[in-house]
């Protein structure tokens, strides 16, 4: 019985093997090693951490509400060339938060949840957006943060067809 018990450490090791092979083989059938996730949640890094490829994007370790995120969207580019301020409260309700919150253009809030600094956020945040592969972007929305069922549908209206130069 104590095979079944999930904290026992042969069990923890299988099935961190297994995981390690799972990644092994999806980093095998990549062809695609350079792209930018832009997401308004955390999810990117995950993905970025199992394929063993660096972050292309500054959308890591943070998040966006709904409103703010379709706003990015609608002029990413033009946003991502914005400096960052950082603010102490948000605009979508009056609690203190422990993380920095910073605004994009004066519009785009954005919650770097994972940064422990102002600084730490706005370094990271320059370095990466130099990275971002304009050419193969992939666009990720959830459903939290202030979506509304308007909200979640607008990504598929946004022209987000790669323009040619």
């Amino acid at each position: 019985m104590a095979l079944l018990n999930p904290r026992n450490p042969l069990r923890i090791l299988v099935r961190r093997i297994r995981y390690y092979l799972y990644n092994y083989q999806e980093r095998q059938a990549l062809n695609n090693h350079d792209f930018t996730i832009i997401a308004n949640n955390c999810w990117g890094w995950k993905i970025y951490n199992e394929l063993g490829i660096p972050y292309t994007s500054p959308f890591i370790g943070l998040h966006i509400n709904g409103p703010c995120f379709i706003r990015l969207l609608k002029n990413l580019q033009y946003y991502l060339q914005e400096e960052l301020a950082f603010i102490n409260y948000s605009k979508y309700d009056d609690k203190q938060y422990s993380y920095p919150i910073a605004v994009l253009g004066g519009e785009i809030e954005i919650h770097f949840v994972h940064y422990g600094s102002e600084e730490y956020a706005r370094t990271t945040w320059h370095k990466r957006v130099k990275r971002i592969n304009w050419d193969n972007l992939f666009i990720k929305m959830c459903d939290g943060y202030y979506s509304t069922p308007e909200i979640i549908e607008e990504p598929s209206r946004i022209n987000t067809q790669k323009k040619r130069k």
